[in-house]
């Protein structure tokens, strides 16, 4: 992957001018909130990352600003070494970087500072990568089940949006090709006393199947569920959507008798 995915450009990234009094840089860092900045000099070209600890460490407080208003950035030497990535540096290398600093300056191959890429937006990539990685495996898993006839329909992780969902959708199309079997959008789940009630209400699904009675029989479900006096049949449906899942009568109830959260 091309780190320029994850880069800040120059244009919405507070820095410091190496020209800048202390005065100046403490401003700057305290009117931004950050502890840190990067530092470049009058030709736009990186120079350091500077800290309010290495101005602690420089002059002792920062209190008092007048006192620093002819003390400048570019004397100030970073206590640590500083080390910056290219568009070519790899994913392997930007995250060990990013191990020892909170972000990483992007330069190019003259040294001009280009932009940042934050350690927050390395960590959130590698969440949703592990997050995707864990989800396709449910799937795969499922779809497997589905195809030796171990389930007859079987349910993917619930999605909080569409969006999330569809972007699925090249792998489970691959997926179910490959096993035999077939997938169903669904939009709207059925809520019953199976499950609790925030794990399903109000998210997207794909569920799987392999005959077209059994996605059939789930959609009458969710139709019969509407037609009648809802406490009258909330058994029968939670345990007519178990045996869709392939439970067994003990597991069905249960689900039901351990759900402190029905509709």
């Amino acid at each position: 992957m091309n780190i320029a995915f994850f880069m800040q450009p120059k244009s919405r990234v507070a820095y410091i001018n190496s020209n800048d009094t202390v005065r100046n840089a403490i401003e700057k860092l305290r009117h931004n909130n950050y502890m840190t900045m990067p530092v470049i000099d009058e030709e736009q070209k990186f120079v350091t990352i500077i800290s309010q600890g290495d101005l602690l460490f420089q002059y002792g407080t920062l209190d008092t600003l007048k006192d620093l208003e002819n003390k400048y950035i570019r004397d100030i030497k970073p206590r640590r070494e500083i080390y910056t990535a290219t568009i070519s540096t790899d994913m392997e290398q930007l995250v060990e970087i990013c191990m020892v600093q909170n972000f990483v300056p992007v330069v190019d191959d003259r040294n001009f500072f280009i932009g940042i890429i934050t350690r927050k937006s390395i960590i959130k990539y590698y969440i949703k990568e592990s997050k995707t990685q864990y989800q396709k495996g449910v799937m795969d898993t499922f779809g497997e089940m589905v195809k030796a006839g171990i389930k007859r329909i079987a349910l993917a992780h619930p999605f909080d949006n569409k969006e999330e969902r569809d972007s699925y959708i090249p792998f489970v199309r691959k997926m179910c090709n490959q096993y035999g079997i077939s997938y169903y959008l669904d939009d709207d789940p059925l809520i019953t006393d199976l499950f609790e009630k925030h794990l399903n209400y109000g998210t997207y699904n794909i569920i799987f199947y392999k005959n077209e009675e059994d996605i059939r029989e789930y959609n009458e479900l969710k139709k019969y569920k509407h037609t009648r006096d809802y406490n009258e049949i909330r058994y029968e449906v939670a345990y007519r959507f178990g045996k869709l899942l392939s439970y067994s009568d003990e597991t069905i109830n249960n689900y039901i008798k351990n759900n402190h959260e029905k509709e």
